[in-house]
């Protein structure tokens, strides 16, 4: 009799065991049946958009600014064969297919999408989102929603702004990769080799500068048939874009946030104006410091840099085996760099008025009392704030010339 109740209890706890073992999820969708997205571009709709024979065009229901949404869907079938930079390959086929709905709002559009994609939309693996300047010019955190509170979708997508038409960056066919989206989203993983890119620009570092209220910029990008190039950026105040940082004043933005990791520091000695010297970052440290008093604030920066010799254009290679040399070397990247980075300052403080230097949130985190007196008016003090640059070099490795 025992051994019977044991026999049961165990048969019973093993199909409770397998129950859970076995279960699957109801709602599952199979991998192959999904229409993986990974890139979404967002344009101002075109009036040949809104014809109503076209495939782009969808009903209202609301009113409201018009958008043109395209996504990237890759082509699976395609993508399993040889890239087409190989040779037999045919470099002029494309391996997405890229979809576009005009409509006041992505979730929308993303329905709609449905009508013409036979796998249904999937967003797990977003990996570019590109909004065109125009768009951006209005306040990108209505276009953004639902990119932050739908569970599909990562913080780690990256978000770039191009002058030119959004679609035409997700219709580029790439010489490596298989998608525009991954090749988009690859680029600013270069930014050890040059600080022009900017980097930590993810839709989550958006999202923080939207709930922070603070100013922020994100990468420009522009395109042709094969090729993105990505360099410079977009300036946001009040989430709206306000203009454009070129690429130098971009790789300063970068050293003023201790966020430059790398690229190049070129200089030339009053002796040898027209033989210029590339030196390599390896290391740099800034830390930004308010000097505040009683009536006055202001910012001091102090940026220490180790940089090596990359290249001289010196004639006959000439020896730079020299510690008077190499010091008059440093003294010439120290003066260069410090004027790049006050006129990157003045230029952002004159042209647009926005704090991207991340100034007030130092401000407040370590003279807080200042701040107190000073956030209501922020956007008018920063204008004209005052900031002192100190920089010092150090040139550690000299190279090989032997």
């Amino acid at each position: 009799m025992k051994n019977n109740i044991l026999r049961r209890l165990f048969l019973l706890s093993l199909i409770s065991i397998t129950v859970f073992i076995l279960s699957g999820c109801w709602g599952k969708i199979e991998i192959e049946r999904r229409g993986y997205i990974l890139g979404v571009a967002i344009d101002k709709a075109d009036t040949k958009n809104l014809n109503t024979a076209s495939f782009e065009y969808m009903p209202l229901e609301t009113t409201g600014p018009l958008y043109a949404f395209t996504i990237d869907v890759p082509i699976i079938s395609s993508s399993l064969n040889k890239p087409s930079g190989q040779s037999g390959g045919n470099a002029d086929k494309a391996r997405n297919w890229t979809l576009t709905v005009i409509s006041n709002t992505f979730f929308e559009a993303n329905r709609q999408y449905s009508t013409r994609l036979n796998y249904p939309p999937y967003y797990s693996h977003l990996q570019s989102i590109v909004i065109n300047s125009d768009v951006a010019e209005d306040d990108i955190s209505k276009l953004l929603d639902m990119f932050l509170r739908d569970t599909e979708m990562r913080r780690r997508t990256k978000v770039f702004i191009t002058p030119g038409h959004a679609a035409d960056l997700l219709r580029v066919i790439p010489k490596i990769d298989n998608s525009p989206s991954q090749y988009l989203k690859s680029l600013p993983n270069n930014n050890f080799k040059t600080s022009r890119l900017l980097h930590k620009t993810d839709l989550g570092k958006v999202s923080e500068a939207i709930h922070e209220h603070r100013d922020f910029v994100l990468p420009k990008v522009v395109a042709n048939k094969y090729e993105i190039k990505d360099a410079g950026c977009a300036v946001f105040k009040d989430n709206k874009m306000v203009g454009w940082l070129d690429e130098i004043r971009t790789s300063y933005l970068k050293w003023i946030v201790n966020y430059a990791n790398g690229g190049l520091v070129s200089v030339n000695l009053p002796e040898c104006s027209n033989s210029p010297f590339t030196l390599e970052i390896k290391k740099i440290k800034t830390k930004q410091k308010p000097i505040v008093t009683e009536d006055s604030v202001e910012m001091e920066l102090d940026i220490k840099a180790n940089l090596d010799i990359g290249e001289t254009s010196l004639p006959g290679l000439r020896n730079v085996f020299n510690s008077e040399f190499c010091s008059q070397l440093e003294k010439a990247a120290e003066k260069k760099i410090k004027k790049q980075i006050e006129d990157t300052i003045s230029y952002v403080q004159r042209e647009y008025g926005a704090d991207v230097f991340y100034f007030g949130t130092n401000i407040q985190r370590f003279a807080p009392k200042a701040w107190d007196k000073l956030k209501d008016n922020w956007d008018e003090v920063f204008k004209t704030l005052r900031v002192t640059v100190n920089v010092e070099v150090k040139i550690n490795q000299l190279g090989l010339t032997r």
